[in-house]
């Protein structure tokens, strides 16, 4: 008998009325100091070799941003993974939710997909997906989501992860376009399945949302 691996992403809730509120997001002067407030990571991989990409294309506010996990082991399950945010005031770190890195036998590859400033908004956008397998389980797993951040008093704030798709060895189950208004609001439609296999988060986001980062 061939199971279906269904592999749910730990992430922080979203707003589900009115204005997208993207709150996400903690100053924490440099990548180093953040690592180090880490108690319970052995690992945090914000190094240029360990990490798991940069912005290719810095631009005002964003001189940098980097996307780098941290946890016990790179082998070990439920590490987690981060966007690190630089702009002039200091470094931000925001939250891409666990399960999300790992080499061993419980395997989760995080794959950006876009990582850059749209120059309409001057708002970072992180497109992403997680790939998960597990041992005892035939087949994998693919989730898409995204991260809008912008700037909340000079400094960056983030969206919680926005699912965007889910597919299984491929074949996608369902799948959301993202799009920017020319008013700066987030567009979300159906572009593969149903509207009742979405999460009730992005269901609730469906058509256009205004953001509002605080």
């Amino acid at each position: 008998m061939i199971r279906l691996l269904v592999f749910i992403c730990a992430l922080p809730s979203i707003a589900s009325a009115g204005p997208l509120v993207a709150d996400s997001g903690d100053d924490v002067g440099s990548l180093a100091a953040f690592c180090k407030s880490l108690d319970t990571a052995t690992t945090c991989a914000i190094a240029d070799d360990d990490k798991i990409a940069d912005l290719a294309k810095p631009a005002a506010p964003y001189l940098a941003a980097r996307i780098f996990w941290a946890g016990d082991s790179i082998t070990a399950p439920d590490n987690q993974c981060y966007v690190g945010l630089k702009t002039k005031q200091t470094w931000t770190v925001a939250s891409l939710g666990s399960d999300c890195w790992s080499n061993g036998k419980y395997s989760r590859r995080l794959e950006v997909k876009e990582l850059a400033v749209r120059p309409a908004s001057s708002d970072l956008w992180l497109r992403y997906a997680i790939e998960s397998s597990d041992p005892d389980v035939e087949g994998t797993v693919t989730e898409e989501f995204l991260v809008i951040c912008g700037l909340a008093e000079g400094l960056p704030r983030c969206t919680a992860p926005i699912a965007l798709g889910l597919a299984s060895d491929g074949k996608p189950k369902w799948k959301v376009k993202a799009t920017l208004s020319k008013a700066g609001a987030l567009v979300l439609a159906v572009e593969k399945g149903k509207r009742a296999a979405l999460p009730a988060e992005t269901a609730a986001l469906l058509g256009k949302t205004s953001l509002s980062f605080e």
